[in-house]
């Protein structure tokens, strides 16, 4: 069942954790974790502040084209495996709810 209501703030810091298991630039966190430019700078000001994540450099990358990137902490590692699991466990809960549910009205 798909979801149609807006992510959760857990959801989008595991969005974002997640993808940044391999260093991304903020334009790829943002594009790819569908943010806006105030969400993502608001979530990664955050998760920076926390530790959980950290600026660096993407390895082969050359001095030329040095961007700054955003990388998963061994924090954020284990927070990301808290988070996953955590949602994987209420989405669980609330969908056989609702299944109950549904078949109680049938």
């Amino acid at each position: 069942m798909k979801r149609t209501n807006n992510r959760t703030r857990f959801e989008i810091i595991r969005d974002i954790l997640d993808l940044c298991l391999v260093p991304q630039k903020k334009t790829h966190i943002m594009s790819r974790a569908n943010l806006s430019y105030e969400q993502t700078n608001y979530y990664l000001a955050v998760l920076i502040e926390n530790g959980l994540l950290e600026n660096g450099r993407r390895e082969g990358v050359s001095d030329l084209r040095h961007k700054q990137y955003a990388n998963t902490t061994e924090k954020g590692r284990k927070v990301l495996q808290a988070l996953a699991s955590t949602i994987e466990a209420t989405d669980s809960i609330f969908a056989t709810r609702l299944t109950t549910k549904l078949q109680a009205m049938a």
